[in-house]
């Protein structure tokens, strides 16, 4: 019914850019592991200080982030930046 072959050559062709793809990947895993951390512990200082402001500005942060879907998140950094 299919008549379908895997084309070996040039998938291993192709192997070096999807190697650099993967590496770039990586990168930006780890780029945003460090900013999510670096947000997370501002955020926990900000809820943990004594004043008001700071305290609401992260619980708003966090209220925010919590009950929309990441999707949504991602479109509004992306269009409304």
């Amino acid at each position: 019914m299919f008549n379908y072959s895997f084309r070996w050559n040039q998938a291993l062709a192709s192997l070096p850019q999807m190697l650099e793809g993967a590496l770039v990947t990586m990168q930006i895993a780890v780029l945003s592991m460090v900013i999510g951390i670096l947000v997370a512990i501002i955020l926990t200082v900000f809820r943990l200080s004594g004043s008001r402001v700071f305290s609401a500005i992260a619980t708003t942060w966090v209220e925010i982030a919590r009950n929309t879907p990441a999707l949504f998140q991602i479109y509004m950094a992306h269009f409304g930046l």
